[in-house]
């Protein structure tokens, strides 16, 4: 069977007086539950990372819970939103205020408060004498036994600590504690349990370390027949699997690696290149990498290594790569071609833009209105690169059709671009380097909400191309 409780929805405004309906809660009763939803002037405030106090002002004096395991949490999944659980020590009978106080910043040291709500506290017919007895300071009580584990902890650490630090030669006539360790017989032996006159080597309460010899005579085992270099560990140790260092890998093989790192000049003429390593390459294998600086620009541009072969340079989705004189490219062999790992230069936009429906820019965003005030979107500008026409979509979605959108053109209206409610526009426009273009929005009234957009857009065969590879 599940609990019964009370639960009390409220809304709450750092600025703005609480607007919500009265409740009451019973004294001594620990069923009560407030689900507070906080706003900065209409505006979610995310807790997230915050510590939340509440205070309470009662007939009998203060109290207060935080986040700090005092009944208070946050809630992931709405972050403006936390959760009181009521303990009976915060309400008394009459009337009880509640302000909210939100520690923020990463040592939570900024503090602001919420505007003031309260609410009845009424007395219970059954009276307190009749209630069960319970604890109305868990938290104290809390700290207090977890504060009292943490001593006997330390305590105990202590005395592992100085039982372990102990190593001496065994007396029979000293008490040993759990930890000790004590040499006897030229061994050494931990205790396993508190003991006196028991002597080393007994199992129940001594474990030994370390022993004096595995001969038994304290010489050791190093002996020539097994430690010999010509036929015994030495010689095996030096082995990897059994083998000789001269059955692996030939030094030649490690300059090829290390020469495969290190930046090669190409050489020849564009778009066909030659590199040369040192070791000769005796044949290409897939995997093998190597980073080259190029001496000139190429489109379509063709690589061959030690002369065994010219292949295709490709992007990593497979297109021809284009390449720009001194720029440095990693590249690796794969199958019958030479594909870009790092460094190739991508796509070029063209040097006077036409329109067309390759999205270059986008922004979307919800904002809200401000007493009919044109406000630009935020995050809404475009600034052009390259001169042409350019295609801007935008508008917006709104519950409210008095709502309007614009564009503005370096600070200055765009003609024809007014739009009103659900209307999606399409305009070209011709711009030159260094334009702005700006996305406007009003609202009738105050913290009326809409979801704008803004997507500007260009012909663009090459960059439509190389998306098609990731979808249509």
């Amino acid at each position: 069977m599940g609990d019964v409780k009370k639960r009390f929805q409220l809304a709450l405004d750092l600025k703005r007086p609480a607007g919500n309906r009265d409740f009451e809660v019973v004294e001594g009763d620990s069923g009560n539950v407030l689900e507070i939803t906080l706003t900065d002037d209409g505006a979610a405030v995310d807790l997230q990372g915050c510590r939340v106090v509440a205070v309470f002002s009662k007939s009998n004096g203060t109290a207060s819970q935080d986040t700090e395991g005092n009944g208070i949490t946050l809630m992931s999944g709405r972050k403006n939103t936390l959760i009181i659980e009521l303990y009976p020590p915060s309400f008394s009978p009459g009337l009880v205020e509640c302000e909210l106080l939100v520690f923020s910043g990463e040592a939570q040291d900024v503090l602001v408060t919420s505007a003031r709500f309260n609410f009845k506290c009424k007395k219970g017919i059954a009276g307190a004498s009749t209630l069960l007895s319970r604890n109305e300071w868990p938290m104290l009580v809390n700290m207090l036994k977890s504060l009292e584990q943490a001593v006997e902890a330390e305590r105990v650490r202590q005395l592992e600590h100085e039982a372990a630090s102990l190593f001496e030669e065994y007396s029979l006539d000293k008490s040993y504690a759990k930890m000790n360790k004590v040499a006897y017989s030229g061994s050494s032996y931990l205790c396993l349990k508190g003991c006196t006159g028991i002597a080393p080597p007994e199992p129940q309460h001594w474990l030994l370390i370390a022993s004096k010899g595995l001969d038994g005579t304290g010489t050791g085992d190093m002996r020539e027949e097994v430690y010999a270099y010509s036929s015994g560990i030495v010689k095996d140790a030096k082995k990897l699997n059994s083998k000789e260092a001269a059955d692996y890998a030939l030094a030649a093989d490690l300059n090829a690696l290390i020469s495969s790192l290190n930046v090669r000049e190409a050489e020849g003429e564009a778009p066909d290149f030659l590199l040369n390593c040192l070791p000769e390459l005796l044949e290409y294998a897939d995997g093998m990498q190597w980073t080259v600086r190029f001496n000139a620009s190429a489109e379509a541009p063709t690589l061959n290594v030690c002369g065994l072969g010219a292949a295709p340079l490709l992007e990593a989705y497979g297109k021809a790569a284009k390449i720009r004189a001194g720029q440095v490219v990693r590249v690796m062999r794969l199958g019958s071609a030479f594909f870009t790992l790092s460094g190739a230069s991508g796509i070029s936009l063209p040097e006077n833009v036409t329109a067309g429906d390759t999205v270059i820019f986008s922004a979307v965003k919800q904002s809200a209105g401000t007493n009919s005030a044109w406000n630009a979107v935020a995050s809404s500008t475009f600034t052009a690169k390259r001169a042409g026409v350019y295609r801007v979509k935008f508008g917006f979605l709104s519950h409210y059709d008095t709502c309007e959108a614009k564009l503005m053109k370096n600070g200055v209206d765009l003609a024809g671009s007014l739009t009103t409610f659900t209307e999606l526009r399409s305009i070209d426009v011709s711009l030159v380097a260094g334009d702005k273009l700006t996305l406007h929005c009003r609202a009738p009234y105050d913290g009326k909400w809409f979801t704008t957009g803004i997507f500007v857009c260009a012909d663009l065969p090459e960059l439509k191309a190389a998306l098609s590879v990731y979808g249509s």
